[in-house]
């Protein structure tokens, strides 16, 4: 675990119940998240407004990953760039089963696992534009984005 990474928490006064919650907002970048056609930029600002509390298993951590994807839209064959926004409510414990938890490591919380996994799941399959591209004239290649053909 990188501890200088801004996707890191010390949650120490919150285990040792000196407070009740956490208020976060974190920003940070992280690589590595892709798919075949689209990825959200190493450059890219990923922003994550989390809410901590403390459980008797361990902490729940409730909140919203928002970035941008950045591809080539299907339609148009022009870049996009598509902001998105996932909410999440997860549990962090000491000893989490794989399929349903993330791992609360001594009094600290790496959320880079989680926020990749949200990311990744949200890219699109086939990326767009914009949902109301025209795409390309099938005759002779203009983008009916930007106006009409003479076909």
């Amino acid at each position: 675990m990188n501890l200088k990474s801004p996707f890191t928490v010390d949650i120490g006064k919150l285990l040792n119940q000196s407070v009740d919650r956490i208020d976060l907002n974190l920003k940070g970048n992280i690589s590595g998240i892709e798919s075949r056609n689209c990825a959200v930029l190493p450059d890219r600002d990923i922003l994550v407004l989390v809410v901590i509390e403390r459980i008797r298993r361990g902490v729940i951590c409730q909140g919203t990953v928002r970035s941008f994807w950045d591809g080539e839209c299907s339609r148009c064959l022009e870049h996009a760039s598509v902001g998105m926004q996932i909410d999440f409510k997860e549990l962090f414990v000491t000893d989490p089963d794989i399929e349903t938890e993330y791992e609360l490591i001594g009094d600290k919380i790496n959320f880079i696992p989680l926020v990749s996994e949200l990311l990744i799941v949200e890219l699109p399959l086939i990326p767009l534009c914009k949902v109301t591209c025209k795409g390309l004239c099938q005759v002779c290649g203009v983008n009916l984005n930007m106006g009409s053909c003479s076909c």
